[in-house]
């Protein structure tokens, strides 16, 4: 993200050209987790569905990455949503705040405000 933001402040081409940088790299990221977790036995997908809760801070950078994607943004009841993060037992990391209600309202708000 720094690299990103330290170049808008260059300009647009230099945006740009670190823009389509980091496309790539995580498309080739992308594609090579898709090979390691199928063994290669699977082509890859036409259609591509992640369903990950924080996608809607990221949805500007999937939109650069997949211009034209059609994007959906599907809306359940609140308390569905909450009940299931928190009963899903994530790996430690980066999803640590679905282990408490407080914190899965509090990133509840933030999505809400946002979309």
């Amino acid at each position: 993200r720094d690299d990103v933001d330290e170049k808008s402040r260059e300009g647009t081409d230099a945006l740009s050209a670190t823009m389509d940088r980091w496309g790539r790299v995580v498309v080739q990221g992308m594609a090579k987790r898709w090979e390691r977790e199928t063994g290669g036995r699977e082509r890859r997908p036409l259609k591509f569905v992640d369903k990950m809760l924080s996608n809607y801070n990221n949805i500007g950078f999937i939109h650069l990455l997949y211009p034209e994607a059609v994007i959906l943004h599907v809306y359940r009841n609140p308390m569905d949503t909450l009940l299931s993060a928190y009963k899903h037992d994530f790996p430690d990391g980066r999803l640590d705040y679905t282990s408490e209600f407080a914190s899965l309202a509090t990133m509840y708000r933030g999505y809400r405000d946002i979309i």
